[in-house]
């Protein structure tokens, strides 16, 4: 009987440039205001406005707002793959790291990056002294979910809605 042969794919995360930022930046927002309106069925347009707003609260010093971390996502070969971005929060006197963004890059997809990113991301958070990531991850995300739920993370809670 014969097993197959599966390989560990790594990556290495990479402080993302300040010359890289805005173009992240830009691919960020539209992908949360598309994530917005197939959650919430609006329009695009108010979902870019409202993604627009709210990643400029979060970000309002760019690349160099406090406590915020940005990291091109590297692969074994040295091409960027994807990035990530996340916040060291305190809530209720609890240090942890806050996940706001990871993206794969779509040629790169279902390899086994997102997995290896997220555990780079253990390391690195790690490095910081903080043993917590949380995360949010939309309903339709079926696909993330189940990676984050393969690799430890529990539901915390639930937000609902119900069209009457």
């Amino acid at each position: 009987m014969s097993q197959a042969r599966t390989t560990a794919i790594d990556v290495s995360l990479s402080p993302m440039a300040a010359s890289r930022f805005q173009s992240w930046f830009d691919i960020c927002t539209e992908e949360y205001a598309k994530d917005k309106q197939k959650t919430f069925g609006c329009t695009l347009d108010a979902a870019r406005a409202f993604a627009k707003s709210s990643m400029s609260h979060y970000l309002s010093e760019g690349v160099d707002t406090p406590d915020h971390h940005f990291f091109e996502v590297i692969n074994e070969q040295g091409a960027k793959v994807g990035s990530i971005w996340f916040a060291v929060k305190t809530d209720f006197e609890q240090r942890s790291a806050f996940l706001y963004d990871i993206q794969i890059d779509d040629q790169h997809q279902g390899k086994g990056y997102g997995r290896a990113a997220m555990q780079a991301l253990e390391r690195e958070v790690s490095r910081l002294g903080i043993d917590k990531i949380a995360l949010h991850v939309f309903a339709f995300n079926e696909r993330a979910l189940a990676l984050y739920q393969s690799l430890g993370f529990e539901i915390t809670d639930y937000s609902m809605a119900k069209t009457i």
